[in-house]
């Protein structure tokens, strides 16, 4: 049995990403989102491109409380989101 780099990497952990988008459905650019992993309390944090999208990589298996925050937005919070190894959970965010 053989693994290939590329393939040792997705082994041994996950990622998250999404969209995040206002009430109207516009994304927002620039948002801050912050993943916090809910066993260990390590955070990473990433920011939104130009058409809302975001990727935190790297995580370990477990669960994540994932929050946006940008700007005049009132902030969002989504706990116990599951990250397994070699998938991107979609998580997409609405702020209001």
């Amino acid at each position: 049995f053989t693994t290939s780099g590329l393939m040792a990497q997705s082994t041994v952990d996950g990622a998250i990403g999404g969209t995040v988008r206002d009430p109207s459905g516009a994304v927002i650019p620039n948002a801050t989102v912050t993943v916090r992993n809910e066993g260990t309390n390590q955070e990473k944090s990433a920011t939104t491109d130009s058409e809302g999208r975001f990727r935190v990589v790297q995580l370990q298996p477990g669960n994540y409380t994932v929050s946006v925050a940008a700007g005049n937005f009132a902030p969002f919070t989504r706990p116990s989101v599951v990250v397994e190894v070699g998938r991107v959970t979609t998580i997409d965010a609405s702020l209001g």
